[in-house]
């Protein structure tokens, strides 16, 4: 299956009801727009748009022969279906005639089979909600035929996790982010295919669980309390370096990190990985070769004196450096 990409319905939207749900079924639709160009992509610019909410009309999915686009969590009502939008999830399949319909035909039959994996078994038409001849080109196909195609994904077998929204995937996320795995879109609350990975990355490296494991990528206690542990410690190394040094490590961050890492240093959110390799960042990065303007006088009579050579005016000085530099001046005679 092509990968769900998340672009939801803002939740200000009034096409966005924000109605909790626990879905039990799956309707089946076509988006009967034959336009070349109305891909699902497309459909996703509609969907978030003044006339999808003039018209009071939202759905889930949006499916085509390159992509599948979320847009609402499963556990929110769409508004699709007429009574069938009560626990349901809805499905468009695009129709646009420079796309491949047998390939979106997979695409949708491989989401199908992962919402079956959650849970969700039953298949209807939006025919069998509200008598509209819609999926249209389906039903001429044969609808049954197209479900019976359908195979069970086995790819998140029993992962109640995917799919699931709120406060406690975003502490899952917040934790795996401490522990270093990879959020592009951060701790958004969304449990879909970038936390399914990060969830698998950090098992792998852990020793947790592997691929073809019946829990890979599902985060049970054991992963939870690693994570914890893990997620404890990089605290705690944070504390012990604004404690010793402060103003240091705030410096070294800022002058030498990227972008937001000093708000999300000082958050607690950003990944032991990162930190560490701006530090090391810092270490290994010569220093100046111009003289502050304030010592140039000094450093020039220093110079002139063969006291110092006149390089690397901003390194750190050694004990035995010092040791030196003292002797050249006559100050241990």
């Amino acid at each position: 299956m092509v990968t769900i990409r998340s672009d939801l319905i803002p939740r200000s939207a009034s096409n966005r009801p924000g109605t909790r749900q626990n879905p039990t079924k799956i309707v089946v639709h076509e988006t009967a727009n034959t336009a070349n160009g109305a891909n699902a992509a497309m459909h996703s610019r509609y969907i978030r748009g003044q006339d999808a909410r003039t018209r009071s009309v939202s759905w889930h999915f949006t499916v085509d022969d390159t992509e599948i686009l979320q847009h609402l969590p499963i556990n929110e009502r769409g508004w699709h279906a007429g009574s069938g939008n009560v626990n349901s999830v809805g499905i468009e399949l695009c129709v646009n005639a420079d796309g491949n319909w047998q390939r979106t035909k997979a695409n949708a039959g491989a989401l199908i089979a992962h919402l079956r994996t959650l849970g969700i078994t039953n298949i209807t038409t939006h025919q069998q909600e509200t008598g509209k001849n819609c999926p249209a080109r389906l039903l001429r196909e044969g609808f049954q035929t197209f479900v019976r195609g359908i195979g069970s994904s086995t790819s998140n077998s029993g992962n109640s996790w995917y799919g699931r929204s709120g406060a406690d995937v975003r502490e899952l996320q917040e934790l795996l982010l401490k522990a270093g795995e990879s959020l592009p879109g951060g701790a958004d609350g969304q449990f879909g295919d970038e936390t399914l990975r990060a969830v698998q990355s950090f098992q792998r490296k852990h020793g947790i669980s592997s691929p073809g494991s019946s829990f890979y990528g599902v985060p049970g206690p054991e992963t939870m309390n690693r994570l914890k542990r893990i997620g404890g410690r990089f605290v705690d190394l944070q504390k012990t370096l604004f404690e010793s040094n402060n103003r240091a490590i705030r410096d070294l961050v800022r002058r030498h990190g990227v972008s937001d890492m000093e708000k999300r240093l000082e958050e607690g959110t950003l990944p032991y990985e990162d930190l560490i390799g701006t530090l090391f960042k810092a270490m290994q990065q010569e220093p100046p070769t111009t003289v502050s303007s304030a010592h140039q006088a000094a450093w020039k009579k220093a110079e002139n004196k063969q006291v110092l050579n006149g390089e690397r005016p901003k390194h750190f000085v050694t004990r035995e450096q010092l040791a030196s530099v003292l002797d050249r001046t006559g100050n241990l005679d």
